[in-house]
């Protein structure tokens, strides 16, 4: 039988049937265990998906909160990109970059964000140590 390198590399490493060679079986106590199985958390590439529903199709596939979160946010990129076009197309600059600024609300973990500061009016801002009181 003609062993891969990764297939040696994953024994070395107690892994058992994993990378076997074309035309290997599986070791009957990793079948077994494959059919006690009630969930199965992966990422989203296909052949981890296939290889469960093979062995183990009573386990429920999990995708992991990376995966869900990265397509979630491309696909919110990609709405958020075409109506600040349509802004800009609409000669409504202010509104666009506006909306180009508070892109990062929806980015940011909401624990993070932090609270504007309230606009000061001319009377109240820092008059670099002179007083405007009368008098003085």
């Amino acid at each position: 039988m003609v062993r891969s390198a990764r297939a040696d590399r994953a024994r070395r490493r107690g892994i058992p049937g994993a990378w076997l060679a074309p035309g290997s079986e599986l070791d009957p106590a990793l079948v077994a265990r494959a059919s006690r199985l009630t969930a199965v958390s992966m990422d989203m590439t296909g052949g981890y998906a296939a290889s469960v529903r093979q062995h183990a199709p009573q386990a429920t596939i999990v995708i992991d909160n990376y995966h869900v979160v990265q397509l979630a946010t491309k696909a919110l990129d990609e709405v958020r990109r075409e109506h600040w076009n349509e802004l800009r197309r609409a000669g409504e600059t202010a509104a666009a970059q506006q909306f180009k600024h508070d892109r990062w609300a929806l980015l940011k973990n909401p624990d993070d964000l932090t609270t504007p500061r309230p606009t000061r009016s001319p009377r109240s801002a820092p008059t670099a140590g002179r007083s405007h009181a009368p008098g003085r």
